[in-house]
């Protein structure tokens, strides 16, 4: 989750602190594809590897991109338009509108407003030269600048609401069976294994790095578990992995990471005691 992993990712080094938010935000993109697909491959009975519905998801992805840039480019060209030092309001009408477009088009709803988000926050390196020939960037950047900020406040206080109302949803009677602890561990093994090993293979190196203990959990997994429960679907057998298992591999995700940062804070606590002058010329 790039909501958890983002700003735990802090204290790393650059290259790695941008390792993780090119991997999380990826994470969430695919995961987030992927589960749309196969969900509607599951639901309409059909197989999940088809060349059929492959396409058509690429089509999406497209339809979805298409979609993104031109409001994008709308957008900005009336931010530039408009004299108001308020166009806060008009953002969020626009992201209402780009979601709606996706509902009516079909397109997953998620994924439309991230692409959408990318869009508007990298405007200038990823709409066209003849796009960005009409558009005052510095003023755009100004007024966008204003409203990420917004977003960030309004962000953390959904997430915290948002997993507080899902705690508040599980009950302790529910955690007295053995039964979720176990799926969490088969499910968190499989994926400390699963990193492990591309980390192992990528480096030459058997060695834990904090790397691999950065793979957390969180609003993204939710969302689309809840999305499950929405669909009344003979075909989705969700018997195994209820509301205790997902919440017990979050909780156990967020650990191992709070381990990788620990480990990281060790590590270099242990260099700066051992070359205490290189890492003040570094820093410096």
């Amino acid at each position: 989750s790039s909501a958890v992993a983002i700003p735990s990712a802090v204290s790393f080094s650059n290259n790695n602190r941008e390792f993780i938010v090119y991997e999380s935000t990826f994470s969430d993109i695919l995961g987030i594809v992927i589960f749309n697909y196969c969900i509607q491959q599951t639901v309409s009975g059909k197989s999940i590897i088809d060349t059929t519905p492959i396409i058509h998801l690429g089509t999406q992805v497209l339809g979805i991109i298409f979609l993104s840039l031109l409001i994008t480019y709308i957008l900005a060209k009336l931010i530039q338009k408009i004299d108001h030092h308020v166009k806060f309001f008009l953002i969020i009408a626009i992201l209402i509108l780009v979601y709606t477009i996706g509902k009516l088009f079909h397109f997953p709803s998620l994924l439309t407003i991230f692409i959408f988000g990318i869009f508007l926050g990298n405007g200038g390196e990823l709409l066209p030269n003849f796009m960005k020939k009409s558009i005052d960037f510095e003023k755009t950047k100004n007024s966008l600048r204003d409203f990420h900020l917004l977003t960030s406040e309004s962000t953390f206080l959904v997430r915290t609401f948002f997993f507080l109302f899902f705690g508040f949803s599980i009950t302790i009677k529910s955690f007295v069976s053995m039964e979720p602890y176990i799926y969490s561990l088969v499910i968190l093994f499989i994926m400390f294994v699963a990193r492990y090993s591309y980390f192992s293979v990528s480096k030459f190196s058997f060695k834990l790095t904090p790397l691999v203990y950065m793979s957390p959990r969180g609003l993204i997994s939710i969302l689309l578990f809840l999305q499950l429960g929405t669909l009344n679907e003979s075909n989705l057998k969700t018997d195994i992995i209820d509301e205790r298992v997902l919440l017990l591999v979050i909780l156990f995700s967020m650990i191992l990471m709070l381990l990788g940062t620990m480990k990281k804070k060790t590590n270099d606590d242990i260099t700066l005691e051992i070359n205490p002058l290189t890492k003040e010329i570094d820093s410096d």
